[in-house]
């Protein structure tokens, strides 16, 4: 069945109502520095060659640059699957060459971005076009793309949001190209459109644990029991 139960809307409502009066608090724009500082630090002390990053506008932020990092630092030689090409990527392909990714493949849907980041990267950015089709009963955009192996850690970052049921294509993704052990990080986890793809994902995960991270946008964390560390994060 297509969309989300209202069970299910109720278990991340709390996100919208929490960042809404984070917002009015001051405390976003706070937690974005804080997690600035955070990653700054750890690259510096890593060593890892990390290019200029700009976590502004529609950008990955802070939040992400961090998850991103920390991830690939204490659980190493994973296989990273990426959708949506941008600021993550460079970050991502500086840890492929750092030894702290074992693969990475990105897929764009635009070409000219697809070629213009590609550029910038060594590992492969592949435009992967859009194309309709029905994911759990809802018509949805997915990137014509057939995995040939299983990715331990998948970034869900494109393609570009909607109102509702955002990104939704990607659920037809993970069925197919996700390990059984596994992450998957959903950006723009503030939005309500992403939260009903998030909502959907858990429930077709019901073992799984998630964890929330909050900053001018959030992510969601969705990890199996292999990564059960990943909810101090």
């Amino acid at each position: 069945m297509g969309g989300i139960t209202p069970k299910e809307a109720r278990r991340l409502s709390w996100v919208f109502r929490l960042n809404r009066w984070r917002w009015a608090a001051g405390t976003l724009p706070a937690s974005e520095l804080f997690y600035l500082e955070v990653f700054d630090r750890a690259v510096a002390r890593s060593g890892v060659a990390v290019p200029p990053l700009y976590p502004v506008g529609s950008a990955a932020n802070a939040g992400l640059l961090y998850t991103v990092f920390r991830l690939a630092d204490e659980f190493p030689g994973l296989n990273w699957l990426e959708l949506g090409a941008g600021q993550s990527t460079i970050l991502i392909d500086a840890l492929v060459e750092s030894g702290r990714i074992g693969a990475a493949l990105t897929l764009e849907h635009d070409g000219d971005w697809a070629g213009r980041i590609g550029a910038r990267v060594r590992h492969e950015v592949r435009t992967a076009p859009l194309r309709r089709g029905d994911v759990l009963g809802v018509t949805a955009d997915v990137y014509d793309f057939a995995s040939d192996r299983r990715y331990d850690v998948v970034v869900v970052d494109g393609p570009v949001g909607t109102p509702r049921r955002s990104r939704w294509g990607a659920l037809k993704l993970l069925e197919t190209a996700l390990a059984d052990e596994f992450v998957v990080l959903f950006d723009d986890a503030e939005r309500p459109g992403e939260r009903e793809t998030i909502a959907r994902f858990l429930a077709l995960q019901p073992a799984a644990g998630h964890v929330f991270i909050h900053a001018m946008k959030s992510q969601c964390l969705v990890f199996s029991e292999k990564y059960r560390g990943l909810a101090s994060y």
